[in-house]
C-alpha cells in the first residue's frame, strides 16, 4: 500500500484520538451552576408557598456576574394567575438586592412531578466569595401562590419512603410503628395537611424501642422542632442524634403537635420518609435550587480546581498518558501492517 493511500486511514484515526483526548475536557468546561443543591428524583416538598412566610435559603456564590437562581417548584393545584416573587439578599447585611416575581402562567408549565423555574436578573459583578440569601414567597398578603411549593432536601441516606397518602389524620398525639431498613438514623419526615404555627408551640417526636412487639422502658429519641414556618400540604423534619444500630430495628412513633395540626397518611398510618446518615448531615434541610454566574474558560478551570483539588490534574494527566499510549499502539500496529 502507497503513503499516499495511508493517508486517509491515518487521519481518521488520529481525528478518533483528538476526540477522546479533547471531549472530556469540552464536558468538564461546559456551562454549570455556580451552587445547586440536588435531589433526586424531588420528593420533599415544603407545603403550599405564602406571602407572610416566605421560604428562605442561603448560599455561597463563588463566581462574580450572579444572574439567575432556578427553584424547584410543584403545583400542589391550578396557579389561578397568581404570582410569586424570589428577592436575593445579602446574607451579612441584610440588604435586599434583586426582587423577580413569575406569573402564574408561567408557573403552570411545571406539572405534577415539578420541574426547574428560573428567576433571571439583572448581573450582579461583584457576587464572587460572598454569602447571599434567597426567599420565595407568593406575592399578595395571605394568598397561597396558586398553592405552588418548593422542594427541600435532607443531606442523608434516603431509607423507608410512605408515599402522601388519600386521608388525613386530626389527631393532636397521633402513633405509629416503624421498622427502620438502614442504621445511623437521624432524621423523619411527616407528611402534613396542616401544621399551624401557634406561639411557644412545638412539634415533638418520641421514638421508644419494640422488641417482640413490646415496648421497651427507655426513651430512644425525644425531641422539640421549632415550627418557623405554617406547614399547608407539606412535609416536616424532625432531626435528632444518629442512632448507629437502628438498622432492622422497629420504633413506636409518638408525635405530639399544636392543636389544629392534620396528619398525612392511609389505612396503615402515617406517611413519612426516614433518613439516615452520620453528624454530617444533621441542620442540613435545603431548598432544591441552582444558582448562576457568568463564567468565562478561567473562572469554569479554577472552580474545578477548587473543588477537586489535585484530584483534577492527576486525572488529567493520566488521562492524557493513556491517550499517548493508545495512539502509539494505533500508529505502531498500522505502520507493522503497511511493512508487511
Amino acid at each position: 500500500m502507497s503513503s499516499t493511500s495511508r493517508l486517509p486511514s491515518h487521519a481518521a484515526k488520529l481525528g478518533l484520538l483528538l476526540a477522546l483526548a479533547i471531549g472530556p475536557a469540552f464536558l468538564l468546561l461546559r456551562p454549570a451552576p455556580d451552587t445547586e443543591i440536588r435531589d433526586i428524583p424531588w420528593r420533599a416538598h415544603k407545603g403550599v408557598l405564602q406571602a407572610d412566610f416566605p421560604a428562605r435559603q442561603t448560599f455561597h456564590c463563588d463566581s462574580n456576574g450572579l444572574r439567575q437562581i432556578d427553584v424547584a417548584l410543584v403545583a400542589l393545584t391550578p396557579s389561578n394567575g397568581a404570582e410569586l416573587e424570589l428577592v436575593l439578599w445579602d446574607e451579612n447585611t441584610g440588604v435586599p438586592l434583586r426582587s423577580v416575581r413569575i406569573h402564574g402562567g408561567a408557573l403552570g408549565q411545571t406539572g405534577g412531578g415539578g420541574a426547574w423555574v428560573p428567576f433571571d436578573f439583572e448581573p450582579l459583578e461583584d457576587s464572587a466569595d460572598r454569602t447571599f440569601a434567597f426567599t420565595v414567597a407568593a406575592v399578595q398578603p395571605g394568598a397561597a401562590g396558586g398553592h405552588f411549593s418548593v422542594f427541600q432536601r435532607y443531606r442523608g441516606q434516603l431509607g423507608r419512603h410512605v408515599l402522601w397518602g388519600d386521608r388525613s389524620l386530626p389527631v393532636v398525639r397521633p402513633k405509629g410503628q416503624f421498622q427502620s431498613p438502614l442504621g445511623n438514623l437521624s432524621a423523619l419526615a411527616f407528611a402534613f395537611a396542616e401544621l399551624p404555627l401557634k406561639e411557644g408551640a412545638k412539634a415533638k417526636l418520641r421514638l421508644l424501642e419494640m422488641v417482640d412487639g413490646e415496648l421497651v422502658d427507655d426513651v430512644t429519641v425525644q425531641v422539640e422542632s421549632d415550627i418557623d414556618l405554617p406547614v399547608f400540604s407539606g412535609w416536616f423534619f424532625f432531626e435528632f442524634e444518629a442512632i448507629p444500630d437502628s438498622r432492622g430495628k422497629t420504633y413506636q412513633i409518638e408525635l405530639d403537635l399544636p392543636e389544629g395540626s392534620r396528619v398525612v397518611g392511609n389505612e396503615h398510618g402515617m406517611s413519612l420518609m426516614s433518613f439516615h446518615g452520620g453528624a454530617e448531615a444533621r441542620g442540613r434541610v435545603d431548598l432544591v435550587f441552582r444558582s448562576w454566574a457568568d463564567r468565562d474558560l478561567l473562572a469554569r478551570i479554577t472552580r474545578l480546581h477548587k473543588r477537586a483539588g489535585t484530584r483534577l490534574w492527576l486525572g488529567a494527566a493520566a488521562w492524557l498518558t493513556s491517550i499517548l499510549l493508545l495512539a502509539r499502539i494505533v500508529f505502531q500496529t498500522a505502520g507493522n501492517k503497511s511493512e508487511a
